[in-house]
């Protein structure tokens, strides 16, 4: 407390202001390094989300292309020339969603890279593929290359489970991140599975057509239990749309899947009891499967809308962070200037204005007047104290021209006295002389007096003694 109370006011107010300013730019900068970390997140989910919707493409894409050649690999003639452009259109949407997983996934490390290295691998076994499929389709049944329909199914299996895969992994660690993600994630896988499970009873059912193969009880119990799975998703993806906070486009997406669905499951469910007595000859398989394939869009048609709004609030998500980054950055700027601010003010302002105060009362102490008060004209309380010194500054001079006045009227006084007193001590011995003068007149007098007084004697004495003569004689 002592060393305390011994500190100037100059270093009191650094050590405090000092410490404010701490403090102040401590403050904002774990809110800063905060932002930081939200940022990274953000642009990091931001990412994620593209890498997910890239997948979503090319599982659409890629789903229907593998399903076509299952079918067209299962039918008896060559396929047409329509049914081979139909082909091409599949591979060239899968093609350019393999261009945006590969953009998306450029940089990536760890975990993801190992999934994006997985479909890489799947991807080329599948891609190698293509072109004895292509041959093959051209071929009728009997001339195709024997298991190329079990290597080709395999092959796109394993794209398709890498791709599965990659999407779950990377669904999961969008899923935590806020509600509307959470709520985006949720609507998207149940429309995609309702779409995989949908799919499946349809490449299932117009793999059959074209093999012209009869479906047992066992057959119709698997696909069954597909469109069982299939609706219960949907009903999932009908709630989660229904939700608040749901975007339009969303809502209105799921509602138009809905009318295009219930169409197509009562087709399936002709065809499957066609199926079952089989008797399919009625059936075009090409009219069948493009009436189907239309079926499936709806559902991912709300997979990838879910997917694209997913990037939007990633993107929101990841602008907010860098406006809240930046303005957070703009805080601790401003708290550190402020800061450095108010130590030159206390500085300069209070202290160094303090100090030559200090300086001009010393200086005054020494009776130097012509000193400089300086602060003079500030309406602060500096000002208010050089105010008070120029006033005692100017107390002071009045005081040293009293006392000066004082002085001369002192001397004046003094030499008026001592000139008196030379008057005085003057008249005094001038007096004196007069009375020696006076005396030794006086004592000539005086012996005058008694000269003339002992002549006047003997004047008496004689003029007796002419009496007594003058008797005598008479």
């Amino acid at each position: 407390m002592s060393r305390l109370r011994s500190m100037s006011i100059r270093t009191l107010l650094i050590v405090l202001l000092g410490t404010m300013v701490l403090l102040a730019v401590g403050a904002a900068g774990q809110q800063v390094v905060g932002t930081l970390r939200t940022e990274a997140e953000a642009r990091r989910m931001a990412a994620m989300t593209r890498m997910t919707a890239g997948i979503t493409r090319v599982l659409s894409s890629f789903r229907l292309e593998r399903g076509s050649a299952m079918i067209f690999l299962e039918a008896e003639a060559p396929v047409s020339a329509d049914e081979r452009g139909t082909l091409a259109l599949h591979r060239g949407r899968t093609e350019e969603g393999m261009a945006e997983i590969r953009a998306a996934f450029r940089g990536a490390s760890g975990e993801e890279a190992a999934l994006l290295a997985r479909i890489q691998g799947a991807w080329e076994k599948a891609n190698a593929l293509r072109p004895r499929v292509d041959a093959a389709l051209a071929l009728p049944k009997p001339g195709r290359e024997a298991g190329l329909a079990v290597a080709w199914r395999d092959a796109a299996d394993a794209l398709l489970a890498g791709l599965n895969a990659a999407s779950e992994t990377l669904e999961g660690e969008i899923f935590g991140t806020d509600p509307m993600a959470q709520q985006l994630v949720s609507l998207k896988r149940a429309a995609w599975m309702a779409r995989s499970r949908m799919g499946e009873a349809v490449a299932t059912t117009l793999t059959s057509v074209a093999a012209r193969r009869r479906w047992d009880v066992p057959q119709l119990l698997s696909v069954a239990q597909m469109e069982g799975e299939a609706r219960a998703m949907w009903m999932l993806a009908t709630e989660l749309a229904a939700q608040d906070g749901t975007p339009a486009t969303l809502r209105e997406a799921v509602a138009e899947a809905e009318r295009g669905m219930d169409g197509m499951g009562k087709e399936r469910e002709r065809v499957a009891a066609l199926l079952a007595q089989g008797d399919v000859s009625s059936l075009n398989p090409t009219t069948l499967r493009e009436r189907q394939a239309a079926s499936l869009n709806g559902p991912v048609r709300v997979a990838e809308l879910a997917m694209d709004e997913l990037v939007a609030h990633a993107d929101r998500r990841m602008e907010a962070a860098r406006w809240t980054l930046a303005g957070n950055a703009l805080l601790m700027l401003l708290a550190l200037s402020l800061g450095v601010a108010g130590l030159l003010i206390a500085t300069r302002r209070i202290s160094g204005s303090i100090l030559g105060m200090t300086a001009a009362m010393r200086r005054l102490a020494e009776r130097d007047m012509a000193v400089a008060i300086p602060g003079t004209g500030r309406g602060d309380e500096i000002g208010q104290m050089a105010s008070a010194v120029t006033v005692f500054r100017d107390s002071m001079i009045e005081a040293d021209r009293l006392s000066a006045e004082a002085e001369a009227s002192r001397a004046s006084r003094e030499a008026r006295a001592a000139q008196m007193e030379g008057l005085v001590r003057g008249f005094q011995e001038r007096a004196g002389e007069m009375v020696r003068t006076l005396s030794s007149a006086s004592t000539e007098l005086e012996a005058t007096a008694r000269g003339m007084s002992s002549t006047a004697e003997g004047t008496s004495t004689q003029a007796g003694r002419v009496v007594s003569a003058a008797e005598q004689a008479s």
